[in-house]
This record gives structure tokens, sequence and C-alpha cells, in this order.
């Protein structure tokens, strides 16, 4: 073996054109010689495996058990392999179709030979989901290995991921977590000056991070090819190198060939190549020369974009679950009900598994998207289930404040947000054939015998008199709910005046409508004095790239304008107005429903499309007169520039200035691009399903093509006073993805008040993501976040327990509430020492 003098004088003269050894010292650092002396790689086995991708799950079913049989063979030929591999579904598999290979697989895991460096449920889109999601894939994740293999993960190796965002390093340092591997975004998107570095949180939050990659190229057959096409920056790098090599996506472990390589380049490479897991590399390296701080975002966008079916189920799947965890409590903590936590999980592996990154960012095929709507279903269905049994155990002993015969049905509005709803509500009843037909007015009346006023909005059944759908206004209280009686009024009231002026004044906002061309002239806001011209136009793009956009920067050209087809208003009332206003393109349909408000400071627009025209993307544009940008993320708020390429987006993104700001909530739409003050919200995206196109395409083909047919979704404008956080708009964001539940009732005593709360937050800029039962006993688990980048304390009382909480700036902390206080936990809900 050649000595490290030899190595170096090799190196220096290959690499660098450098004759002696005294040449590079004067060129490079004393410390930079050295490394050049000592430079190791650490050569990771592993399979990068795809659950779902190009395939549905049951093939790679099949295919995951050869590629352990195969890495537990290569474990026997050779006694320095190691294997890293940890993804609990998938470990699953092998228990239920092989117990015999899952047991020698624990076996490995006991000795060391194989690697659980994976501390999360799957490899996720880390961008569409919410921070909670992120928080359980580290729960349940992590939990599973303790439970199954006796030990936690101090390693997420999150190789193919798309993005990071800048809460990574603060969830990993609270749920046992020290390093973290990534790949993507590479370094033509995000400049590193070393793969290893130590990551950052906005709350100060540290990991070491290596991006795998930088140097040498992973999962790749020839590895002396890669190996020599990366030395020279191997050798001049700060670290020493984390190489991973394997068979990548459809499975297969580290070849003989591979390892064979490996032994041989062991005697005659510059470089000393080790068997190693990932955490050998990390434990081998001295604290990082670099240092990064905020959020890992691809140039590759299309993920963000792609698919917003899935992305959509994904957030409904989220409320339903911390709906139901919420009202289980409830019903457990102060009516005995039992709580359903294996049912609970259940729905949550269902969603994780979903989240994995290929699923959620839309790169999979389409019938992978069959399979995931149906295990999203699954969650969903079932968790309104036990909402709907918690709620239902408690709405039956409210004392109503219904009592006379002829007006039988009263609404309890529940709540479950932790901060009171202040809004409008829409809820219908049924008469026939329980009762007389009825089509008249409607108002509401609470057992104190205030009045709420409602508007008559359209059923969604087509029968008269059988049902009546209304809206009001009213507010809820926190985590709680509020009964009303149902009055008929025995009035008349149509849905729409007589009254088809497109102008109109909402108390708060002067409207005016272009006849022409069916878009929102002017908003004149007559508190801010902020004039809006035709928000949120809807607008077509040419888009030739692929699946994940590796072939484009952006979207192409903006192509021809929308044409008007129809305009009228569709509903006037004491509450509200909308009009819908339709348009063609080409073969396509879009129906925009502009809805505003008695003396709101928002308006709400609804898109029905039903979209035909491939590779193209469909957008609303709007000209804000903003240009700081606030984007909601997984637990923060990210101030981002400009960007020509999507970017990812969560509930809401606001466009601010000294006089306040235009904050868009949208429940269907996660991604936007933004210029100056314009922005561009992406409503779909119609590329080829899995289109990773090697060479142009097959004119000849009929390929599947995304997001064809109807698509709909909700966007609601908020112009306000002050920033993001003076306007609440993280809560408001929520209450409008996850509006209050409506239970109809018929008149009854009870035990329980018509009206009540059975939580208080005091807090100017922490929320709560979740409230939950503890996995291991029956003390109650809170997780908060602080949004805003400020100090603050915080009051909590849940459960007849009140605790002083101190949040820092952008801190998530995980709290038991048990035996009348409240400590701090970590994610996995274990104390911290």
């Amino acid at each position: 073996m050649p000595s490290p003098l030899a190595k170096t004088e090799t190196l220096c003269y290959t690499h660098y054109k450098i004759q002696t050894l005294e040449e590079a010292v004067k060129r490079f650092s004393l410390y930079d010689t050295q490394a050049a002396i000592m430079k190791k790689i650490f050569m990771i086995g592993n399979t990068h495996f795809d659950p779902v991708w190009l395939w549905r799950w049951d093939e790679a079913m099949a295919s995951i058990h050869s590629t352990f049989r195969s890495a537990l063979d290569r474990m026997n030929e050779d006694p320095d392999f190691t294997y890293s591999f940890a993804t609990p579904p998938v470990f699953e598999w092998i228990r239920n179709t092989d117990p015999a290979l899952f047991a020698e697989i624990a076996q490995r895991v006991e000795e060391g030979r194989w690697e659980l460096a994976e501390g999360w449920y799957v490899q996720p889109d880390c961008y569409s989901a919410s921070g909670e999601s992120y928080a359980r894939q580290g729960l349940l994740g992590q939990r599973y290995l303790k439970k199954t293999f006796g030990r936690y993960s101090d390693t997420v190796f999150n190789i193919d991921s798309f993005g990071h965002p800048a809460v990574i390093p603060q969830l990993l340092q609270k749920s046992h977590v020290q390093y973290y591997c990534m790949c993507r975004p590479e370094k033509h998107h995000v400049p590193l000056s070393s793969p290893y570095f130590l990551w950052e949180g906005r709350d100060g939050s540290t990991v070491r991070a290596f991006r795998a990659g930088q140097f040498a190229e992973i999962y790749t057959k020839d590895l002396p090819a890669a190996i020599e096409a990366a030395s020279a920056d191997i050798a001049a790098a700060d670290c020493d190198e984390l190489m991973v090599y394997g068979v990548t996506n459809h499975g297969g472990a580290p070849t003989k060939q591979a390892i064979a390589d490996i032994r041989r380049l062991q005697g005659e490479s510059e470089f000393d190549l080790i068997f190693s897991g990932v955490r050998g590399y990390f434990e081998a390296q001295e604290k990082p020369a670099l240092s990064f701080t905020g959020e890992f975002i691809t140039g590759d966008y299309g993920v963000y974009h792609n698919n917003h079916e899935i992305k959509r189920r994904n957030r409904r799947t989220e409320y339903a679950l911390l709906n139901a965890e919420k009202a289980s409590v409830l019903a457990y903590k102060h009516y005995g009900r039992p709580y359903p936590r294996e049912a609970l999980n259940d729905c949550w592996k269902d969603l994780l598994f979903n989240q994995f990154h290929d699923i959620l960012g839309g790169a999979s095929i389409r019938e992978a998207y069959t399979d995931a709507y149906h295990g999203l279903g699954r969650a969903t269905l079932t968790a309104e289930e036990i909402t709907q049994y918690a709620l239902q155990n408690i709405t039956h002993k409210i004392r109503t404040p219904g009592r006379n015969p002829d007006h039988p049905w009263n609404l309890v509005v529940w709540n479950l947000h932790t901060v009171p709803y202040k809004g409008y509500i829409e809820a219908e009843v049924q008469w026939l054939h329980e009762f007389p037909a009825y089509s008249g007015g409607i108002l509401l009346e609470d057992a104190d015998g205030n009045r709420f006023p409602c508007q008559i909005i359209l059923e969604r059944s087509v029968i008269e008199g059988f049902r009546s759908r209304f809206v009001f206004e009213a507010e809820i209280p926190a985590m709680g709910y509020r009964a009303f009686r149902v009055v008929k009024t025995e009035e008349a009231s149509p849905r729409c005046s007589d009254d088809t002026s497109l102008s109109f004044d909402t108390g708060r906002f002067d409207v005016s409508i272009d006849g022409a061309t069916g878009l929102l002239e002017k908003i004149t806001d007559n508190v801010t004095k902020r004039v809006l011209s035709a928000p949120l136009k809807p607008a077509c793009y040419a888009d030739d790239g692929d699946t994940w956009c590796f072939n484009v920067e952006h979207h192409g050209a903006l192509l021809e304008p929308f044409s008007l087809r129809s305009l009228r208003i569709t509903e006037r009332g004491i509450h509200r107005t909308t009009f819908r206003a339709e348009y063609t393109f080409r073969s396509s349909r879009v129906v925009l429903y502009y809805t505003f408000y008695q003396n709101k400071n928002y308006f709400d627009v609804r898109y029905s499309v039903n979209w035909m025209e491939p590779h193209t993307v469909l957008t609303l544009d709007f000209e804000t007169g903003c240009t700081q940008r606030i984007v909601s993320a997984p637990f923060s708020a990210e101030r981002r520039k400009d960007a020509l390429a999507d970017q990812p987006m969560g509930e809401w993104l606001t466009m601010q200035d000294d006089r306040g700001g235009v904050s868009f909530l949208a429940d269907s739409l996660f991604s936007y691009t933004s210029e100056g003050s314009a922005v561009s919200l992406n409503v779909l995206r119609s590329c080829i399903f899995g289109d990773l196109r090697l060479s142009d395409l097959d004119p000849t083909a009929d390929y599947p093509i995304m997001e064809q047919g109807l698509t709909d979704g909700r966007v609601r404008v908020v112009i306000h006073e002050g920033d993001f956080v003076r306007a609440e708009i993280p809560a408001h964001a929520a209450a409008f993805n996850e509006p209050p539940i409506v239970i109809c009732e018929a008149n009854h005593d009870g035990t329980e008040p018509a009206q009540q709360s059975f939580l208080s937050l005091a807090a100017a800029h922490t929320a709560i993501s979740a409230i939950k039962l503890c996995e291991d006993d029956d003390s109650i688990i809170v997780r908060l976040c602080e949004y805003a980048g400020c100090e603050e304390s915080v009051t909590l009382s849940l459960c007849g327990i009140r605790a002083e909480l101190p949040m820092s700036p952008y801190e998530i902390k995980t709290v038991r509430l048990h035996d009348g206080h409240a400590e701090e936990v970590y994610i996995t809900e274990d104390a911290i020492l």
C-alpha cells in the first residue's frame, strides 16, 4: 500500500501540477496538506428504495425482499461490509411476508452491521405537508425503531427529497437525531463550499449535515471512475468524503463487484476507503467549518406544483386526524370515552406513507395515485368517524336552546381550533319528510336570546322545500362549541336580489366589476386606502418541462388570453354577494366565483376548472403593489426573494409593505412564482406522468397527462393593516382550510351548557399544532410553535391544568400535561433529562 507521503506527492502532481511537497505547503494551508495526507472516503452501503414511484407498492414489496436477502448475503461474504436502511413501513412488509428474513435483519442490527440510518417514517416531500406531519415522521419513525430494534436512530438519511425547510434541524434535535444526509438541491441550485456543514435552524438548533453527491457520484456502478473523477475535490475538501454506493430506486443491494472494487481500491487509491455507516462518517469528523442557516429549495420545481389533488387530499387528511385527536381527548378527559390510540396511529401511518417524496411530490405514475387516494381516503374517513363519535357523544348531553316543536332543529357548531372562530358559517337542515316542506327565511337564536340573521343560499339537493341551506355570522369559542336554535321566519327569502349592478359597496370595499372581461376592475379598501386592479386573473403559460422540470428553468411563454362567456350574480343578500364569471381557453373551461362579505377585509375566489390542455400551466395572477414576501412553510414563515421558478407555499402567502399587506389563503394551491410585487398562484400543471425523458418524446405516443379534467379550489384574499402577525394570518388560514363542524341536533334537555370552551390560550404569535394523548399513558401532549421570531410567554389552560410556557423565537415545544403540571418532552414523548 503506498505511503501517505507518496499519495500526497502523486496527488499534488496529478491534480495541481505541483512538483514537490514544499510547493504544496506554499500553495495550501498546513491543514489542507494534512487533510490530503489523511483523507478518507467512508463507503456507505445503501439502497435508495422508492416504495412507490414508476411502479405501485405491491411490485416494490416483492422487489425489496430480494434486496434485503442480497444485503444479508453480502454480510456473510465480507466481515467488514455494513448496510444502512431503516424505513418502518418497508420493514413491516418484510415482517408480514417473511418473518425469518426479518429476524435475520434484527440480528444484524443488534451486531451493528445493519445501520438504522433513516429516523423518519419515510423519506417525505418536506414542503407540501404541515409542520405537524414532520413531527409525526419523527415520532412514529423513531418509536418504531426503538420498539422493534431497541434503539433510536441518530441519523436521518433523506437522500432524495426535493427540498428541506429551515425547521428540520430543530425537529431532528428534538427527536434524538444529530446527523442529516441529503442530496437535493444539488450544487448548481444551492452552492456550498463544502458538502459537510453545520445546518442551523431559525431557532438556533443545529445538526451536522452532509450533501451527498457534491463531489463523488452516488449509486454509481463504476466506483473507481467516480472516485477518480472527484479525487481533486475530495483531496482539497475540508472534510472526508461520504460516498453512497448501492442500487437506487427499485431496489438492489450493493453488489459483489462494488465490494470487490472497494477492496482493490483500499490497496491502490490515494485515499483511505472505509466500509462504514452514516453515523461512522459523522463521528470521525471535526466540527464543520461551514455553517448554513435557512432552507434548501431545489430549482427542479415541478414537484412543488405537480398534482394538486394528492397535496389537497394530504391536507384534508392532516386536519381530519388533528381534529380526531383533539375531539377524542375531550371525550376521554371530560366524559370517559376510550381514546382510540391504535386506530389513530393506523391513520397516521397511512398519511405518513403517502407523504413519501415521489407520491406527495406528484412524481409517480398515474396508477400509483389511485392507491394513494385509497390510503388517504381510508385514513380520512376513519378519522372523521372518530371525530363524530367523540363530538356527538358530547352534543347529545347539551341542553339545546330549542324547545318549540314548530322549530325542531338546533345547530351545535364546533370549533376545534385553539383560538376562537369569528366569521361566516354555512349550515343545512332537513324538512321533508319528517316535517312539512319549507322554503322561507331562517334565523338563529342562542341560549341567551341573541339572534343571528341568515342568508338563504343554494342547497345541495334540488327538491323544493326539502332542505334549507344558509349562511350566518357568529363567534365560536376556542376548542369548544356553541348551540343555536333554528327559527323559521315564514318570510320570503330569495337567494339573489333583483339588483344586478356590477358595482357595490361592502362596507369595507368599493367593488367594480368589468362587464367586458368579468374581472374585478377595481377594489378600493376604505380602511387602508389600497386600490387593487384585476386580482387573480386567470392566465395560461406553455410548459415544456418533464415531471420534475429537470430540463427547464421556469414556465414558458404566456399564451393567449381567456375568453369571457358569461357573467352573472348568483348570490346577493345581507351577508355576501357572489358573482360568477365563466371563461373558455381553447378546449377548456374555467369558472371563477368571487364572493364579497359585508364589512369584512377579505373576499374569496372559488375556481372550478375543466382543463384539457397538455403541457401547460394554469395560474391566477395578481399585482399586489407590495414587495416584501412572507411565505408559510412547515412550522415557520419564510422571507423569500423573487422567484421565476415555482416555490413551495403552505396555507398562506403575504405580500406586505409599511401600510399593511395583501395575504392569500388557499386550500388547494401549493406553489407560486413572484417577481417584484406580482404574484402568480399555480392552479394546475399538465405535464406527463412519470416523465424522466432522456431523449425527445415520441410524437405518436398517447402519454398520460397530469391534471386533465376537473379541478377546483378556493383562495381568500385578505387586505390588512399591519404585517402578517398583527393580521393573524396563520390562524385565519387555518380556519379557512378547516371551517367549523356543524352538527344538527333535535330539541332535547341535557346536563351540558349551550356554549362551552375546553381550552384557553393566551398567545400573540404562538400556535398549537396538536393536542393528543401520550403514546405511553393518559397524559396530554400539546405541541406549540412560535412563528414570528419573537420571544413571548404563553399561558395554556386545558383539562384543569394551567401552564406558563416561555417560547423562544421560532421554537417548537412539546409539553406533557399530567398530575396538574406541564413538562417539556422530546417529540418522541420521552422526558428531557
